[in-house]
């Protein structure tokens, strides 16, 4: 038995995908969030998953609304009370909602209460990674460190000689930096001395991290 936790928005093919991919069962429970207030496009969505899982003989969705504020925090510890009612292990998907601080926070709600499983993310292709892997990618990275990705995020593809000049810092410090995010799975380079791009699970981190931590990264 699992639970499946999907952000929802106006479209819930990606949720329809996932129960069939993972193989849900009539045992799994099926939550989701969405943002509050439901909106018209919101409810057709809903409605169109519940006749998908009735035909699937799968059991009716628990739908919970979450209420977006200033704070991030707010946002994990409503979603952690959610938490604390599911069972891992845990399939979510936050490929679907209208709100960004959703997706993280549901990120950080699991990561920071310690649940089990599995997050997808679908954009030009499926994409996933583990809770305790997005926990290891986290762990040791330092505020110079943070400086780096954060910019390589918003330029995909920057070359090194750039970054060290965007950031303040030596070339060397900039490589090692760049090699602890590639080693984290959080960068990559598609050869030697090219530049260096974000991966799907580095631009999840960086936005977390700069959601968590309630601050502006530096820049030149």
């Amino acid at each position: 038995m699992k639970t499946y936790l999907f952000t929802l928005g106006l479209h819930e093919d990606f949720a329809i995908r996932r129960l069939v991919s993972t193989n849900a069962s009539k045992d799994d429970d099926i939550v989701i969030l969405i943002k509050s207030p439901i909106s018209a496009g919101i409810k057709r969505a809903l409605n169109a998953l519940n006749a998908v899982t009735l035909k699937m003989g799968l059991k009716d969705p628990i739908v919970r609304e979450v209420e977006i504020s200033e704070s991030i925090f707010q946002v994990v510890r409503k979603i952690g009370e959610i938490l604390n009612g599911l069972k891992d292990p845990l399939v979510v998907d936050v490929s679907g909602g209208e709100s960004r601080a959703l997706m993280l926070g549901v990120i950080l709600s699991l990561v920071i209460y310690k649940r089990i499983g599995r997050i997808y993310v679908e954009e030009d292709e499926d994409f996933y990674f583990s809770v305790e892997e997005f926990r290891t990618a986290v762990e040791g990275i330092g505020s110079g460190t943070e400086v780096v990705l954060n910019n390589v995020v918003e330029a995909p593809g920057i070359k090194l000689e750039e970054l060290a000049e965007k950031t303040g810092k030596k070339l060397k410090t900039v490589m090692n930096e760049v090699g602890l995010l590639k080693k984290k799975r959080l960068v990559y380079q598609k050869g030697r001395g090219e530049g260096v791009y974000p991966t799907t699970l580095g631009i999840v981190v960086n936005d977390s991290l700069r959601n968590y931590r309630g601050k502006k990264l530096r820049k030149r």
